[in-house]
């Protein structure tokens, strides 16, 4: 009991010397003078790195201000201005930060420290803005006002720096503006579709000459982003850019196949590219990624990506025709049965798509689908219910494959998700519950014609025919 309340003491006194600390830092931000002031922001940066729960109380306290107004003052050193940037981006990992940073003239001031003031030159501050500008682009609304106030001018210029970090950063940058829906197309429109794809491809080609998995990375999900644009992702065709990308999902080094894959994932969405990727064997490049079994997370990445690109590439007949001749059924099994519950969700999905296929949706039934598909449909999880009770609809659709999962215990799974919180789910759970019932109806009537017929056959139950026994 003692050694308790020691510890608790301990952590009460921590928390409160922590306290003082932020309140001192922003005291000296606030009033103090300004020989201090670069000695607090790089102090109230530790404590920010050390703890980034401490975010929105320092914004809320008006630590907004004093830094904006030292990061874009031309006449501090240019160490301190640094310091205010880096500790601005991590203000802005909180949606009130992210907001005060992405304010018009704010935004238009970091442009011009991302934009070298000589050709040839590079921008001094280059890094720090783009950290800055990336940590806000976090937030989906600071994200739609930096996109509309010039960032994304900025994230190019940033992409093509020659400073490999500074460009690693432009492309999450790039990444991150593209990720809200219709953003990719706002980004081409502005910065012209063909350009922005050859800049792309470029930087990737740098960082793979360079063998920089990080840049490389960075620039595959950039490709992936800005590849749901179905323009951009002809320009990437047209520009010979499929080749480096199909290479990289053949690397050896797991995070750069899995990101390689997801950008392929990302372009199978458009028909005209579909049928050039099927081609190019990217059906049992994802059918060898699900493959890949282990608790590491580079590795279980490879079959999130996997189960993605499966459910994506195999969307009509004769690609889930393909897919199932190329190992995707299998695969799709193996990961069902993944210790990842997103691995296990996505593979859901992909089953649900494959089993459009009559001959599909029975080799899943009958090889081994159905029993992880019951554990996720019980897991509490309300994502792992709703794309298990899917695919188990999906399955359900062929009278056979009813019989198995009524067999195998199905009523009571779907007993359990009649009372699931997500409407969806339960309504899901209801209409199959009643196509079970109606089957086993027909077949129980099915099988009393049967009988009749066959006693009718036998003379059975008839006057004529016990009098005849007799």
């Amino acid at each position: 009991m003692g050694a308790a309340v020691s510890a608790a003491r301990g952590l009460c006194g921590r928390e409160e010397e922590e306290a003082r600390s932020v309140d001192s830092c922003l005291a000296v931000l606030s009033s103090g003078p300004a020989k201090s002031v670069p000695q607090a922001v790089r102090a109230l940066h530790a404590l920010l790195v050390a703890d980034d729960a401490l975010s929105p109380q320092v914004v809320r306290q008006g630590a907004l201000g004093p830094l904006k107004a030292l990061a874009v003052d031309t006449g501090a050193r240019k160490q301190n201005r640094r310091d205010a940037l880096l500790t601005l981006a991590q203000l802005a990992q909180c949606y009130e930060g992210a907001a005060l940073v992405s304010t018009q003239e704010f935004v238009t001031q970091l442009v011009q420290l991302a934009v070298p003031p000589r050709p040839g030159r590079s921008a001094e501050l280059a890094y720090e803005v783009a950290v800055l500008l990336a940590s806000a682009a976090g937030d989906e609304a600071a994200c739609a006002a930096l996109l509309a106030r010039g960032a994304g001018a900025a994230a190019v210029t940033l992409c093509g720096a020659p400073s490999r970090r500074v460009s690693r950063v432009g492309l999450q940058l790039l990444a991150r503006l593209a990720e809200r829906a219709g953003a990719a197309q706002q980004l081409c429109d502005a910065l012209g579709t063909g350009p922005l794809a050859a800049l792309l491809l470029l930087a990737l080609d740098a960082f793979m000459r360079r063998e920089d998995v990080d840049g490389q990375r960075a620039a595959l999900l950039a490709l992936a982003r800005v590849g749901t644009f179905e323009p951009f992702a002809d320009a990437v065709a047209e520009q010979e850019g499929l080749a480096p990308i199909l290479d990289a999902a053949n690397d050896e080094v797991p995070a750069l196949r899995a990101a390689a894959g997801y950008t392929l994932a990302m372009l199978v969405t458009h028909k005209r590219l579909r049928m050039a990727l099927v081609k190019k064997r990217t059906l049992q490049l994802f059918v060898s990624m699900a493959s890949v079994e282990s608790r590491r997370r580079d590795l279980a990445d490879c079959q999130r990506v996997a189960a993605l690109g499966i459910s994506r590439l195999c969307c009509t007949y004769h690609l889930r025709l393909a897919g199932a001749h190329a190992g995707a059924l299998d695969a799709i099994v193996k990961m069902l049965r993944s210790e990842h519950a997103d691995v296990r969700r996505g593979a859901a999905e992909a089953a649900a798509q494959m089993a459009l296929v009559e001959d599909n949706s029975r080799r899943l039934c009958f090889g081994g689908a159905l029993g992880p598909l019951f554990v996720m449909a019980r897991s509490g999880d309300r994502f792992s219910e709703y794309e298990a009770v899917v695919a188990l609809s999906h399955l359900a659709i062929m009278p056979e494959n009813q019989n198995q999962i009524v067999k195998e215990g199905g009523i009571h799974v779907l007993q359990y998700l009649q009372s699931s919180a997500d409407r969806r789910v339960a309504d899901a759970a209801v209409k199959l519950m009643s196509r079970l019932r109606m089957h086993r109806l027909r077949a129980a009537a099915v099988l009393a014609g049967k009988v009749r017929k066959t006693a009718e056959g036998l003379g059975v139950g008839s006057g004529d025919g016990l009098d005849a026994g007799e």
